[in-house]
């Protein structure tokens, strides 16, 4: 059996925004927070609201609330779903068999001020964002 997770279905970057839609697995459903934490700085973190529809999630957040809490020049935000702080699954897609998604899966990065912002799968299949400041 998978381990509990927040399996991606679908990730849309467009107009300032990005949505990600999926299934709760290995976990009874429950009221959600995504939770997006810098990664080289844990306790940074960004809060923004998840609907829960029996095992199905989506949250949709403006890249804004990201770039105005990065600080360097390369900033990543590793996701996760919390489900009302009785557990916190790491959003990712593994239930497929698309091996290497950080090569295959790219997602187009978006403009917010000085900041570009891009969802990218991990190695480990996991979902993140990285925000860099764009070349001037």
């Amino acid at each position: 059996m998978e381990p509990a997770h927040a399996e991606v279905e679908q990730v849309w970057p467009r107009d300032g925004c990005i949505c990600i839609v999926g299934t709760i697995v290995g976990m009874p459903p429950a009221a959600a927070t995504l939770t997006l934490r810098h990664r080289d700085r844990p306790l940074t973190v960004v809060h923004c609201p998840a609907t829960v529809s029996g095992r199905k999630f989506e949250t949709s957040f403006d890249i804004e609330i990201v770039t105005a809490a990065s600080m360097g020049d390369r900033d990543i935000w590793d996701l996760h779903l919390d489900l009302s702080g009785r557990a916190e699954l790491r959003v990712g897609r593994y239930l497929d068999d698309i091996v290497d998604k950080k090569r295959i899966m790219t997602f187009p990065a978006q403009a917010h001020g000085l900041f570009r912002v891009r969802p990218y799968y991990t190695v480990h299949r996991n979902l993140s964002l990285i925000c860099e400041r764009a070349a001037s």
